[in-house]
């Protein structure tokens, strides 16, 4: 593990392997679904907005994918079907953790890694929990971005 910024990114671990020819940036967002961006005044909110080869959050459940008995273009099929267009989602907080210049991916699986909160540095857990006192209504998420 080696630390950047708020995040022990997964260097150097054995069943993670190290794609040197992207980007990941974590981020920890507050998101309020009940409010309609559409309708507020200059849409104030904050907005990551750039392309991504893939997004993950540190809730969703994930579906490990057995790809030792797939054929290559199954593979490829799936991650063909897999909308990874810019998010549209915007967000009523956005912090970024920390970004690293390799994209790591779990070995065995077409699934990247992402942050959770026990990837997080002591001085990460800290700035997570006073972001969820800051927007204590709000639903808190650690979104792992890969891009290309």
């Amino acid at each position: 593990m080696i630390d950047v910024g708020f995040v022990n990114f997964p260097v150097n671990q054995p069943h993670i392997e190290e794609i040197t020819n992207g980007f990941t940036y974590c981020y920890i967002v507050a998101i309020d679904p009940a409010l309609d961006y559409e309708m507020l005044p200059n849409n104030s909110f904050v907005n990551i907005d750039f392309e991504v080869k893939s997004i993950n959050d540190d809730v969703t459940p994930k579906k490990k994918t057995d790809v030792s008995k797939m054929t290559t273009e199954e593979v490829i099929n799936i991650l063909k079907n897999v909308d990874y267009s810019k998010i549209q989602n915007k967000f009523v907080s956005c912090v970024l953790l920390g970004s690293y210049d390799s994209i790591f991916q779990v070995k065995g699986d077409i699934i990247n890694w992402n942050c959770t909160f026990g990837d997080l540095t002591h001085e990460g857990k800290k700035l997570y929990y006073s972001l969820k006192k800051l927007h204590y209504d709000k639903e808190i998420k650690i979104l792992t971005l890969n891009k290309f």
